[in-house]
């Protein structure tokens, strides 16, 4: 049996000719969805519609609930030069019972309960100028995004939560600023290039330390400086002649 819900709004306004505020709402809602598990060759011969013992010993299945808004505000400084803002959160509840009972000391368990919380924001800012008489466009930007998670495992007993098995927090985090840029030196061809530097921050905090299930706290960081520069060829170069003199 499967049973969802979801509910999507998106709501444009714009205050004044210059300025453009997107906003949008998104809820699913999946209070039932059961897992038969997978079959056997044997078995999907047999009857490809039953499901497997386990399915109904551990009631398999899981519930998940999501929650995600936004909002986008455009905002055009001068003929050449325009403002991207954007940002955005949400939440996550998702419990998810496995085909097993995650019953040994050191199991992560077989009762799933996730609690998510994220978001993020970015700005950016893009020109439009010419370079030896010909249309460029650049952009620079900032960005950050973040989710944090308390992550639970339980002993699958029999389809009810059982002993605690797993209890830790979980965080990701992610920054980075770039530029980039479009340069239409023909019809039909484009020079473009860029650069980004990026930062990503992971951390786990084990609250759940045990003789059989040591503390498996810890943190990593990762960075990294990612440059690009290509060539686009437009096949249809009438498509892009008139694009170039809207530029113009």
């Amino acid at each position: 049996l499967f049973r969802s819900y979801q509910l999507n709004a998106k709501i444009v306004a714009q205050p004044s000719t210059a300025t453009k505020i997107t906003g949008q709402f998104n809820y699913f809602n999946q209070p039932l969805a059961e897992d038969p598990l997978g079959l056997t060759r044997a078995q999907a011969d047999a009857n490809p519609r039953q499901a497997i013992a386990a399915a109904t010993q551990f009631n398999t299945g899981k519930e998940v609930e999501q929650t995600q808004a936004g909002v986008v505000i455009e905002h055009q400084l001068t003929d050449q030069d325009s403002l991207n803002f954007r940002v955005y959160g949400g939440g996550r509840q998702l419990t998810q019972r496995l085909g097993f009972s995650g019953a040994a000391l050191n199991s992560a368990g077989g009762i799933v309960d996730l609690d998510r919380v994220y978001g993020g924001g970015a700005l950016s800012w893009t020109r439009k100028t010419t370079a030896n008489g010909l249309p460029l466009q650049w952009t620079a930007g900032l960005e950050v995004n973040g989710m944090r998670d308390a992550r639970n495992g339980y002993v699958n007993d029999n389809g009810q939560q059982g002993a605690l098995r797993r209890d830790e927090t979980d965080e990701a985090a992610d920054y980075g600023a770039y530029a980039q840029f479009n340069w239409t030196v023909h019809p039909a061809w484009e020079v473009v290039g860029g650069l980004r530097a990026s930062m990503v921050r992971l951390r786990i905090d084990d609250h759940y330390v045990t003789a059989a299930s040591p503390d498996d706290s810890g943190t990593s960081t990762y960075r990294n400086l990612s440059p690009v520069l290509g060539v686009v060829w437009h096949a249809r170069s009438e498509e892009h002649t008139s694009e170039l003199q809207s530029r113009l």
